[in-house]
């Protein structure tokens, strides 16, 4: 849907920007995306149209903290992290997240890290270390079939071991932090390179 929230309020996304490294009253970014999370055309006022979706709006907006590019792919540079890191944390959050839960997923940019905030528990038994293993319990079959349809998931579910770890490694030789509770799933990732041992 277009305005997916009309119907279901939890179906948003909750960006949230703070210049420092704690959440405090000096947000500079504090919005609710409304958007189709598959790719729909919007037509534009000459006649032309272009493509709007959730999965590069959130990104765009959560970059830059400016309005999001029509159409386009992964891109993250203002994240200092790679693209396909954060495709597949956002991919993850709304395809296996409790929708029977009335509250937004949460993509949070901190000065140093980025936190992506899924509100339920892991699901069907599945703890951190099984999902780092590369375990496939899918909570939503249907939007999971979807998602890899479009191609915004593989269908190995293997996103978590063989992209998400390994990139942020390479990146800045740390791993993400993985933080599962019966309320949430959170996954931390630092933003910047850490510098290498003797180098600068």
């Amino acid at each position: 849907a277009r305005e997916a929230r009309r119907r279901m309020p939890q179906a948003g996304t909750r960006l949230l920007g703070f210049p420092g490294a704690d959440m405090d009253y000096d947000a500079n970014l504090d919005e609710v995306l409304d958007l189709p999370f598959v790719g729909l055309k919007e037509r534009r006022g000459g006649g032309s149209s272009s493509n709007i979706s959730a999965q590069p709006g959130t990104q765009q907006r959560a970059t830059a903290h400016q309005p999001r590019a029509p159409g386009g792919g992964c891109s993250a540079p203002a994240l200092g992290l790679p693209p396909e890191v954060i495709c597949e944390l956002l991919m993850n959050a709304f395809a296996h997240r409790d929708w029977t839960r009335q509250t937004d997923m949460q993509l949070t940019v901190f000065a140093d890290r980025l936190e992506v905030h899924s509100p339920d528990s892991l699901p069907n038994g599945v703890t951190v270390e099984k999902a780092t293993e590369g375990l496939r319990v899918p909570r939503n079959s249907n939007i999971v079939s979807i998602l890899r349809d479009y191609d915004f998931m593989e269908r190995r579910g293997m996103g978590i071991r063989r992209k998400v770890i390994p990139l942020t490694r390479a990146h800045n030789r740390t791993d993400p932090a993985f933080d599962a509770t019966e309320d949430y799933f959170e996954v931390t990732i630092c933003k910047q390179p850490i510098p290498a041992p003797g180098s600068g």
